[in-house]
């Protein structure tokens, strides 16, 4: 029994990208969602679901928008929340 892909496999890759994710973007391979940073090759997170892939670029782009700064966890929340609801707003048809 022949192990691996099958001779002439084509793994199927769709990117998704929005303006409100930044550098950020998404690939949904197969079964999982890669989240990728533009300009690197490499992946920044593998991920089952959607909701977590996204709930990653909110991080992600909240450490980023506050870097070098001291925060309190109520300005971080805050800041997340901000963040992830832009995300989710620009999905909603």
């Amino acid at each position: 029994m022949a192990k691996g892909k099958a001779k002439g496999f084509k793994k199927v890759s769709v990117r998704i990208q929005e303006p409100c994710m930044g550098q950020y973007y998404l690939l949904n391979e197969d079964n999982q969602f890669v989240v990728m940073r533009e300009g690197s090759g490499i992946p920044v997170g593998y991920h089952s679901k959607l909701g977590t892939a996204v709930r990653s670029i909110a991080k992600k782009l909240t450490a980023e928008s506050n870097n070098q700064s001291v925060m309190s966890l109520g300005q971080f929340v805050e800041s997340y929340e901000n963040i992830s609801n832009n995300l989710i707003k620009s999905i909603i048809i």
